[in-house]
């Protein structure tokens, strides 16, 4: 007889990888009703928090009387990376750093079938993965997040349309073309026939309520449009949404000085408003302004530190990538 509840279990790896043997958190929740299977994971990437807080969230507020189905939570994929405060283990620094080291090698997100069963850390958390949850599921979400100054982002590929508007988090990308070799989630779910959503949460190394909170939202969204919680979608007002190619406008400054935005990340300008100008720093004389030269949405502001090399900084430098804009193929309007 099917039981519903709460289980909290581990999930190991079988052998020694790197000359450690991992031991992964596992959230199980089992609907009082049958129903799909979903997979929920974050931290493949060390710094990548939000995405623990949002699966903290969303299992604390979900009842098995309520659900249909069979929910898997992985929170912390990547326990050793996340205690280290760093992106990879054992090593981050070819990410942004000339080592001569390949950063795929280390790159859990790269480890995904036909990459199973290398001898790295990463390889061995993937392949446990896979074998026992991942494969069986119909249904997948991979939580990430990238560096600040940029909004988060949401993908699918087109095939889960639906689901992806459905999951309403307020930027989101359409792919049409998914790389078939490079080992990612998206590309083994795509490969698998598994409907799956991957998201960006931004900023890295720091929880942000608003973030959390918005991702929550989305991931209980997710449910109700698989059919295995009842209620209604919570979309936010407005959705911009991107194709794999859309259109992208950078902004490079031409001279060196302090970086002042004029505008904020999450911005919708209309032609000829502006964007940010850099000042001298001898006379504090606008040297240059950038003002968007048609209708987009400011996705980065300011760039984006990356690593202990590069602390974020608005202190700029000729041909300096400042603000980078995008032009949504759609602009979905929701109530």
């Amino acid at each position: 007889m099917r039981q519903a509840g709460k289980s909290q279990q581990f999930l190991e790896t079988k052998d020694y990888a790197q000359g450690v043997r991992v031991r992964l958190p596992v959230l199980v929740l089992t609907g009082k009703k049958t129903g799909p299977l979903a997979l929920v994971i974050s931290s493949q990437h060390g710094r990548e928090l939000n995405g623990v807080a949002v699966i903290e969230r969303v299992w604390r507020s979900l009842s098995p009387e309520k659900v249909k189905g069979r929910i898997v939570f992985l929170p912390v994929m990547n326990p050793l990376a996340v205690r280290m405060r760093r992106q990879d283990f054992p090593v981050e620094e070819p990410r942004f750093r000339p080592t001569g080291v390949s950063q795929l090698l280390y790159n859990m997100n790269r480890k995904w079938p036909p990459a199973l069963g290398d001898d790295t850390y990463a390889g061995a958390v993937a392949e446990a993965v896979w074998k026992t949850y991942w494969k069986h599921a119909d249904l997948s979400l991979d939580l990430h997040g990238w560096t600040d100054r940029s909004l988060s982002l949401a993908w699918a590929h087109r095939k889960h349309l639906k689901l992806l508007r459905s999951y309403g988090f307020p930027y989101h990308m359409v792919v049409d073309e998914v790389p078939q070799d490079r080992g990612m989630s998206e590309t083994s779910a795509f490969q698998a026939g598994i409907p799956h959503l991957v998201n960006e949460l931004a900023p890295q190394n720091t929880i942000v309520p608003e973030i959390v909170n918005l991702g929550a939202r989305c991931v209980m969204n997710l449910f109700r449009a698989a059919g295995m919680l009842s209620g209604e979608l919570q979309l936010p007002p407005v959705q911009y949404e991107f194709n794999q190619k859309h259109e992208e406008i950078e902004a490079r400054t031409p001279v060196e000085g302090l970086l002042l935005p004029e505008a904020k990340p999450g911005d919708f300008l209309r032609q000829g408003e502006p964007v940010a100008r850099v000042l001298s720093l001898e006379t504090l004389k606008t040297l240059w302004q950038f003002r968007t030269p048609k209708e987009a949405l400011v996705f980065n502001l300011g760039g984006s530190g990356w690593g202990e090399d590069s602390p974020p900084s608005n202190i700029v430098f000729p041909g300096q990538l400042v603000s980078l804009l995008k032009v949504p193929d759609a602009i979905i309007k929701n109530g």
